[in-house]
């Protein structure tokens, strides 16, 4: 595979069709076709209203009838997309090749390794190249051709590394997230050569990789980095790239940076880094650092403190850093915030289970209506039972306290609350026996989110575990969410797996499979298709694809497909109880998740929600009306992965799994280029409402959210 440069002939060829192109682009896409188009992804759907429109004399027609293919993801559509890809207008090629990626197919594989092992393309179609060959080999990781396609990504990262004239920064970044999903071999040293690029972005974005990769190089460079790194985020995931050198220079960096850095960014990556790397000489600082912040906590005109964010990884890295080792004052600091929190936040239980785990057995469980500080606790308490040093009595004063709670609400004297599905998952972690005939029961529960957790801790193979599974499965037919029958299918799955082979012949775990495929949900039945393929049962369905025959779903709510067509812009006005700050909505990248947050959103949905997602330096998530992460409006819609970044201040959608979007939302804190293409991007914050939101915590409160079209 050698690189060649195209000669100057070509380059002109491409340039005169490329200006030719850039006026067939310029016409809008009508709305009729729109319509069609948006009605087809809704549906999966890939037929001849969507290959005619492949075919249209306008481009724009052409460009977004691709990005519903590689939506859809139906492999039949790769033929007409390598066409656009080699034989359309060269401003057709970026966005057929995007689409390739999405489909994920490995037949799809040749047509991108011939643009990047020839390196003849423009640098857009290289970058929309690259990220594809990322998607389809994460996609198909088992397949030889994924190892060509990873190789292929180094390939054009270490020809842009030593590129005459400069390197195009869009190829570059395309390939350092690629990387991440490709997995290649000797993938550090292709990185690490970006970390000193002049471009931030890049050097960014290079820390990031080396970061998701875990990588043990480059300490010297990720130092200076820390040091004197001009952009915050470069910073940032320096110091969480240094979180594997136990080094005393390193850590010393590290507490300096904690201490003082001017950006809340960097100071959380490096109290993270120091809490991995668990040095006790570091706790003292941290300690400090804590009183000081803790101080400002306490005075605080919010009623949630915006200090929470950084107190809370201070807890986790007291947690670390004293672990087993019960310092008095790491248990005296962590014992007042978690009275200030009112034992809510799991963060800090966990630590003072991990540093005291035999004191923190005697924790009384708050009753079921106080639901987070029994999440929480249960949390702690998962902690404490996994400690070396925990004595039998405190191990066995745990299971007890825990089994008395579930003993009382399968009896009925007690009713299970938000949080029962952590009592049951704490208790499920002590393996004692005859513990999932205690789970048993909630199997059957109203609450479709605490069966789909009972559902996904049985780890014994038996007919009698099957069987529970099983009826769980049809149980769960009339729910709003497809969360029980999914974990059931993929529970009684891994069972079947280890079952013996004479205990395989199971009929019900083939018809609980045949009826998955039949299902108006197409989650389920695309859960369905991959089981039944792993385990050898054959289907009684016409082709065995990911849902593309099976369009409908009752849990899917339908659009007015012209009225979406028709909206060019709006915005959301967000009020939050520290303050305001707008969204700018994306209604032409992501059209329907768009019409899905504005109808909740004037609905009232929104309002009075709890934030119940903070990960500071990472994202701000709200949207659930239980406020345990669970909840949803009751019906999914589906991804509409664009070309947008994850940069800082960009609005995803929530996912737990593809397609599962409903009403959880997210904001990033700082540029996450691992999200990208994966999750829907809808929406934008300036840099006015990112003060705003770099204030939030999780428990504030979102006052109402109107529209503004």
């Amino acid at each position: 595979m050698i690189f060649r440069l195209a000669n100057m002939c070509l380059w002109f060829c491409l340039l005169a069709a490329l200006l030719s192109g850039m006026a067939v682009h310029a016409k809008s896409v009508p709305v009729e076709d729109l319509k069609a188009i948006l009605q087809a992804e809704d549906e999966l759907r890939f037929d001849d209203v969507l290959i005619s429109l492949l075919t249209s004399d306008n481009g724009s027609v052409r460009e977004r009838a691709a990005l519903a293919a590689g939506r859809i993801g139906d492999k039949a559509a790769l033929p007409y997309l390598e066409k656009l890809l080699f034989s359309g207008p060269p401003t057709d090629a970026p966005m057929a090749a995007f689409a390739i990626g999405e489909v994920e197919s490995i037949e799809g594989a040749d047509s991108i390794l011939r643009i990047l092992n020839e390196n003849l393309a423009p640098d857009d179609v290289r970058a929309a190249a690259i990220e594809a060959a990322g998607k389809i080999a994460a996609a198909n990781a088992n397949e030889p051709k994924a190892v060509e396609l990873a190789n292929a990504i180094l390939l054009n990262l270490d020809f842009e590394n030593i590129r005459e004239g400069g390197r195009d920064r869009e190829v570059v970044l395309a390939g350092l997230t690629a990387v991440l999903r490709a997995r290649p071999k000797n993938a550090e040293k292709a990185i690490g050569v970006f970390l000193t690029d002049r471009d931030p972005i890049i050097r960014t974005d290079a820390a990031n990789a080396i970061t998701r990769l875990g990588s043990k190089s480059w300490r010297d460079i990720l130092l200076g980095m820390l040091r004197r790194d001009s952009e915050p985020t470069a910073r940032a995931n320096a110091a969480r790239a240094l979180g594997t050198f136990p080094e005393p220079d390193v850590i010393n960096e590290l507490l300096a940076s904690a201490e003082g850095d001017s950006d809340s960014r960097v100071r959380v990556s490096a109290l993270g880094s120091l809490g991995r790397l668990s040095d006790k000489n570091s706790g003292e600082r941290i300690l400090k650092r804590a009183e000081t912040l803790f101080a400002v906590y306490r005075k605080s005109k919010f009623r949630r403190p915006s200090e929470t964010n950084e107190l809370l990884v201070i807890a986790s890295a007291l947690g670390s850093i004293y672990k087993d080792t019960p310092d008095a004052r790491a248990v005296d600091f962590l014992k007042r915030f978690s009275a200030a929190e009112k034992r809510g936040s799991v963060e800090i239980e966990t630590a003072l289970a991990r540093v005291s785990p035999n004191s923190y057995a005697s924790t009384p469980l708050p009753p079921e209506t106080e639901w987070k500080s029994l999440s929480a606790i249960a949390g702690g308490f998962s902690a404490a039972s996994r400690s070396e040093k925990i004595s039998d009595e405190s191990k066995a004063a745990i299971r007890n306290r825990l089994l008395e709670r579930i003993k009382a609400v399968n009896s009925g004297n007690e009713k299970p609350g938000m949080s029962f599905g952590d009592v049951l998952s704490a208790f499920a972690g002590f393996k004692s026996d005859g513990f999932e005939n205690l789970i048993r029961p909630s199997l059957k529960s109203d609450d479709e989110y605490l069966r789909a957790t009972a559902a996904s801790l049985f780890e014994t193979p038996s007919a009698e575990n099957m069987a529970s599974l099983i009826e769980a499965f049809n149980f769960g037919a009339k729910d709003k969410s497809p969360d029980a029958q999914l974990a059931a299918i993929d529970t009684a799955s891994k069972l079947y797996s280890k079952l013996p082979e004479t205990g395989k012949a199971l009929p019900q775990f083939e018809g609980m499979l045949q009826e998955a495929a039949k299902s108006a949900d197409y989650l389920v039945v695309r859960k369905a298709i991959a089981v039944a393929r792993d385990a050898g049962i054959a289907l009684d369905i016409e082709r065995e694809s990911v849902g593309f025959e099976f369009p409908g779903s009752g849990r899917v709510v339908r659009r007015d497909y012209a009225k979406v067509a028709r909206r060019t812009k709006a915005r959301a006005l967000v009020t939050t109880e520290k303050g305001k700050f707008v969204i700018e909505l994306f209604p032409r990248d992501a059209p329907l998740t768009v019409e899905n947050f504005i109808s909740l959103a004037k609905s009232g949905y929104f309002n009075g929600l709890e934030i119940h997602r903070v990960v500071p330096n990472f994202v701000v998530q709200d949207g659930d009306p239980r406020g345990d992460g669970n909840g949803g409006p009751g019906w999914q819609i589906r991804c509409e992965i664009n070309r947008l970044s994850y940069e800082r201040g960009m609005v995803g959608m929530a996912l737990s799994g593809k397609d599962t979007g409903g009403s959880q939302w997210f904001i990033t804190h700082s540029r996450q280029p691992h999200l990208d293409g994966g999750y829907t991007i809808f929406g934008r914050i300036d840099d006015s409402g990112m003060k705003v939101v770099d204030r939030l915590v999780r428990r504030d409160v979102i006052k109402r959210i109107k529209i503004i079209e």
